[in-house]
């Protein structure tokens, strides 16, 4: 097993950290060009990517947004409070990634992004082939468009390249 490990994403100087506005600060890596949310409360920093957890679509201000703290994602138009990390539209849905925010000794600061161990890419396997009858998947979900009842019954792998076929719509 790997240990955590962690990168610098970006990296502001004195000047830019005084820059920083009380509320949401979106800024660009010159490096690579990706954009991350910095939000400044009494001298408190919080920062995460703007990228929205659902689909990866990217934040921008929220109009409706009377206090501040909350950003809309462009794709979907969930939203985002930058203050708790927490998304509010859809409400107790997700829980924003935060970056770590470290502050240097000439009065910068570098947002650090801590990299989890992913077990399912430390140590990938070859695909093996399933023989007929050794996998079944079956299960039902109630489809809201019809208000019925999808089943999904097993179908031998390899015949159609999938392990299931929508026997009712």
């Amino acid at each position: 097993m790997t240990a955590h490990s962690s990168k610098t994403v970006l990296s502001l100087d004195s000047e830019a950290v005084l820059s920083l506005k009380d509320g949401i600060n979106f800024k660009k890596s010159p490096d690579d060009a990706k954009c991350y949310i910095i939000y400044k409360e009494n001298g408190e920093l919080k920062a995460c990517k703007n990228q929205c957890k659902h689909q990866g679509g990217l934040f921008i201000k929220d109009i409706e947004d009377l206090d501040g703290r909350t950003v809309r994602c462009t794709k979907h138009f969930w939203k985002l409070n930058v203050s708790t990390m927490q998304y509010v539209n859809p409400p107790d849905s997700f829980t924003q990634d935060e970056l770590d925010v470290v502050m240097t000794d000439e009065g910068g600061l570098q947002l650090v992004e801590v990299i989890v161990w992913d077990p399912w890419l430390a140590d990938p396997q070859d695909p093996q082939e399933l023989q007929e009858g050794e996998v079944t998947v079956s299960t039902s979900r109630h489809t809201p468009h019809t208000h019925g009842w999808t089943d999904l019954r097993p179908f031998p792998v390899g015949k159609t390249g999938c392990n299931y076929i929508m026997t009712s719509w």
